[in-house]
């Protein structure tokens, strides 16, 4: 009977302690931190990712707490301090119980989503309370779809008293109760679309929780099997504000309906579903889990799921154009991916960028004879003059074109010799004896647009680390870490997405440090003339001129967002987006309304 006590009373405290401080440390500091973070403008998955480790820590930190109060409290015989502990926990969680209860609370109404009628027939939103439903029959509604589920203790009491005020005020509510990627939601899904289908001019009221995750799933899945869209929820899903997921970078092209990415989170998996993604194009083992759950989520959504098999080493020039051919002639909307950023899909990217097979990097050394190399992309090799045997070695690695930029001499004439008796392109740069910051800056436009496998040498090892970071910000984007702490007199930098900062106006200096340096392929103001004069717009519309990078003027008008949209989301070039310091926080309140 004692050790029978003992382990109720810690198990009492194990499940009190961690449902009231998991709620506390959800409404008092994950919340607030959450806010401070997209404050200072990091990208969701950023926050998602950090976030996530907090959870963890949070699991982890409750059954330490648990086992200290077992080993020094229970185990030592305290009696009086084990029951005033776990009568501290009861009270505390009855109270964050409460609180999720109380769904007008203001704390549960922070965290709430906007109610929003899709269709005539369809409103998707958060809980309704008793008024609400009152509201709801006024309204002319004539039932309540509810995703609540009873395996969660307080949504069970939440969809009992659903289901009585229902019945007071007269509306039918119908449950399907979802637990998004745990278990089976086919048969709610099902039943839903059946209910509807029979009942095709009665309103309904879709809701879960919150009105955010759930209710995102099964508004894209109804809509898409009943034959609708919605075109408010593809106007706000802008990919390009979401060019990196947790396990990778994600990469689009044709108008965003080709989209290449990692194996999705659960929380990305909605992003996809809501950007109605129609097939699923993998490379996962069919062997893997994840690969078992990928089938599942397709098979419930109606997705189609083609799988290929690639080499990531060694591919096959003719098998990726071949699953090149298949992607860019599919009609769906299509989502690429293996589980992880990797090889694989960094050569379908490039194959589909540029049009070009990935050089075979194992078949070269990590440096030459006279210096290091530095390959880029998969496609563009840098390093200094090569001997022979390392001309061999290129060839070997399918290199296509050498491009020289030094001084030509009686020894260079040999280089060159070797070079096309092994029938790789020769191109000539004139020589220069110093490149300025901008001179490297349009040769590396210059290489970006290149169309072969190419190996570059002549530079100096100082040239070759400038070049090499341009091309890298023209090619994959911004590279957060170069642009991390620093900021200037009139405002720092945010990083919206790999294809997106944010910062102020620049000077002569600032422009080559921060824009040339890192490779920004276009310049957008965010014109306000309230806080900006005639000058500052003329300055730095000469600095892009003289760089000869493309430069794009927004006002700051009432429609100013559809316009900054229509400049940055068609593209895939690295922008740097110039806003007023005193309007940043606005702006990036209003992209982040676009998520």
């Amino acid at each position: 009977m004692r050790r029978f006590k003992h382990f109720s009373l810690w198990f009492i405290f194990l499940s009190t302690f961690g449902f009231a401080g998991g709620g506390y440390f959800l409404l008092f500091l994950i919340v607030p931190f959450e806010e401070w973070l997209v404050g200072l403008g990091s990208d969701q998955d950023q926050i998602d990712a950090i976030l996530k480790y907090f959870v963890y820590g949070w699991v982890i930190f409750g059954f330490i707490v648990s086992f200290l109060y077992y080993r020094f409290i229970l185990h030592k015989k305290k009696m009086k301090l084990a029951y005033l502990f776990v009568a501290f926990t009861i009270i505390n969680a009855s109270f964050v119980f409460y609180l999720f209860m109380n769904t007008n609370s203001a704390i549960v109404a922070m965290s709430r989503g906007e109610v929003e009628q899709t269709t005539e027939q369809l409103t998707f939103g958060p809980y309704p309370d008793e008024q609400a439903l009152i509201d709801l029959k006024k309204q002319g509604y004539d039932g309540v779809i509810t995703l609540l589920s009873p395996t969660i203790i307080f949504e069970k009491e939440l969809l009992e008293d659903e289901i009585e005020y229902g019945e007071e005020v007269g509306l039918n509510i119908h449950s399907f109760p979802m637990l998004p990627w745990v278990g089976d939601n086919t048969k709610s899904i099902d039943g839903i679309v059946e209910l509807l289908k029979e009942n095709p001019n009665k309103r309904y009221y879709v809701h879960c929780y919150l009105g955010k995750h759930r209710v995102d799933l099964i508004k894209q899945t109804i809509l898409k099997k009943l034959g609708e869209t919605n075109a408010s929820d593809e106007d706000k899903e802008r990919i390009f504000l979401q060019s990196k997921f947790e396990r990778g970078n994600v990469y689009t092209f044709k108008n965003e309906s080709i989209i290449l990415g990692p194996f999705p989170t659960d929380e990305e998996w909605f992003k996809l579903l809501r950007l109605n993604v129609e097939e699923l194009i993998t490379f996962l083992d069919e062997d893997s889990k994840f690969y078992k759950q990928e089938k599942k989520i397709a098979e419930e959504q109606g997705m189609k799921v083609t799988r290929f098999d690639l080499d990531a080493d060694l591919p096959d020039p003719d098998q990726l154009k071949e699953i090149r051919d298949y992607i860019k002639n599919n009609k769906r909307k299509v989502y690429v991916h293996d589980f992880s950023k990797g090889k694989k899909i960094d050569h379908v990217e490039l194959m589909l960028r540029k049009e070009l097979a990935p050089i075979q990097k194992r078949k070269l050394p990590q440096n030459f004879n006279k210096g290091n190399i530095k390959i880029l992309d998969n496609w563009l090799v840098i390093g200094p003059e090569p001997t022979n045997t390392e001309i061999d070695m290129l060839k070997d690695a399918d290199i296509q074109t050498m491009i020289y930029t030094g001084e030509v001499s009686k020894k260079t004439n040999e280089v060159m010799d070797q070079v096309l008796s092994q029938d790789i392109r020769m191109e000539i740069i004139p020589h220069k004896e110093s490149y300025t910051t901008q001179d490297l800056y349009q040769l590396a436009e210059r290489i970006d647009k290149g169309t072969s496998q190419t190996y570059l040498f002549g530079l100096i090892e100082s040239e070759q680390q400038i070049l090499f970071s341009m091309l890298q910000g023209m090619s994959k984007g911004v590279n957060n870490r170069s642009l991390q702490d620093r900021n200037v007199a009139r405002g720092s930098f945010t990083v919206k997405s790999r294809k997106l900062m944010i910062g102020p106006e620049l000077n002569e200096d600032e422009w080559e440090e921060h824009i040339l340096k890192n490779g920004f392929s276009q310049i957008v103001l965010l014109q306000a003339s309230s806080v900006q004069t005639d000058d500052l717009l003329e300055t730095q519309h000469e600095l892009a001129k003289k760089s000869h990078i493309p430069f794009v003027n927004v006002q700051m008008d009432e429609d100013y967002l559809e316009d900054l949209l229509n400049v940055i989301s068609p593209t895939e070039k690295t922008t740097y987006l110039i806003v007023p310091d005193q309007l940043k926080e606005l702006v990036m309140k209003d992209l982040k309304s676009l998520r």
